[in-house]
């Protein structure tokens, strides 16, 4: 007894100390956890797909870097088609199971098996062996690639991102992702996939009508501390004009061109590009592109389609003032006004031979490095990176 009493204690003392205070809890009606008690709103709401209604809260909440927790596949069709389902995940031994989705039991009963399919979810082990972050910015979605960075636009409203482009990535060109849970630690988004894009292998094996099944891919993250790569930390500000000025001041100075990537996607502009490299003397194209020229049709080929040119000048540099954007191009300078219209995006007022593109993004803004890609105006289905050191 005398145990039990040392136990109850603390309990009593820590209720009594709670009563003294002020309940603290979510105030927001619209959060699922919404407390009509709470005196004191402790920033905890939760939101889910029904309550996520303000754009403003899900646009400011999702800036950041996200790292992917989990990824998983729920299912969703009729008796019959569950049946097909969970038959063909039984051909598999248990070791194949275990193996093929995240070192999980295989479930030993019918219950088991609808649980795990309709709300648990099957993991996706072969996307989690890398670990994953995402950055949301106001305007984009930054993306791990193996050979740098993916960049896809988007809209938010309500609960659901609308993406532009959604790419080969993570994504896997989804026109769009509803927002399940968003607060300041976690996201979740789900979207309906088909089960070709998801769950693969022997389960598939006897499903007579796939477009009858519906696969709900859900992917989980936990927000990464630190600031957005290439950002200064200051500009995960809530306040979207003071994030404006502080990478408007980031901006300001004079940055040596270090190279300028274009990228062509149409078959005319590759075919121009390379019938004229064909005519350059190695000497010729050594001057005009600061690299020695391909020596193999292939690799000529694979330059017409993404030509980079190298400074190999001190003449050639871009500089920001306030509200003016210099570029130097051998020594002749031009002026262009230009304005802020999100933390990662330059609008450009006119456009002319030294500038050929009306907006610019930012996709790193650091101390020393900056880069700016964006479409060009003059060709079709082309763009341009820049990227720039600072002139010390």
């Amino acid at each position: 007894m005398k145990k039990f009493i040392l136990f109850l204690m603390p309990t009593l003392l820590l209720l009594f100390i709670t009563s003294c205070e002020k309940e603290k809890g979510c105030k927001d009606s619209t959060a699922i956890n919404y407390s009509s008690t709470a005196e004191e709103d402790d920033n905890s709401c939760l939101y889910d797909s029904t309550t996520v209604e303000s754009p403003t809260i899900s646009s400011n909440l999702i800036i950041g870097n996200w790292k992917l927790k989990s990824l998983k596949n729920r299912f969703d069709a009729p008796r019959e088609m569950m049946d097909q389902l969970i038959a063909g995940f039984q051909t598999m031994s248990d070791e194949e199971f275990k193996s093929e989705f995240g070192n999980i039991d295989k479930p030993t009963t019918y219950e088991a098996w609808l649980s795990l399919l309709t709300e648990e979810g099957i993991p996706e082990p072969l996307v989690m062996d890398e670990e994953i972050t995402i950055t949301f910015t106001s305007t984009r979605i930054l993306m791990p690639e193996e050979d740098g960075t993916d960049t896809i636009d988007y809209t938010i409203e309500n609960n659901r991102i609308t993406l532009i482009d959604g790419g080969e990535n993570l994504f896997n060109n989804f026109t769009h992702l509803d927002i399940v849970k968003l607060n300041e630690t976690e996201l979740t988004l789900e979207v309906e996939v088909n089960i070709l894009q998801s769950v693969m292998g022997q389960a598939n094996d006897g499903i007579t009508d796939v477009n009858s099944l519906k696969v709900i891919m859900s992917m989980s993250f936990v927000r990464e501390s630190g600031e957005i790569p290439g950002f200064p930390s200051d500009t995960l500000n809530l306040n979207p004009e003071d994030s404006i000025a502080i990478i408007k001041n980031a901006l300001k100075g004079t940055w040596d061109i270090d190279t300028v990537e274009y990228t062509y996607n149409s078959d005319s502009a590759i075919q121009e590009n390379f019938t004229y490299y064909q005519e350059l003397s190695p000497e010729q194209f050594l001057e005009e592109w600061g690299v020695e020229k391909p020596s193999s049709t292939d690799d000529l080929l694979n330059f017409a389609k993404n030509s980079i040119w190298y400074n190999t000048s001190n003449d050639n540099f871009i500089e920001f003032t306030p509200n003016t954007f210099r570029i130097s191009d051998e020594g002749d300078l031009t002026n262009f006004d230009y304005r802020l219209i999100d933390i990662d995006r330059i609008q450009f007022f006119e456009t002319g031979d030294a500038l050929t593109f009306k907006y610019l993004d930012i996709d790193i803004c650091t101390e020393t490095r900056l880069v700016l890609s964006g479409t060009m105006t003059d060709e079709e289905d082309a763009s341009i990176t820049i990227r720039c050191k600072r002139r010390n």
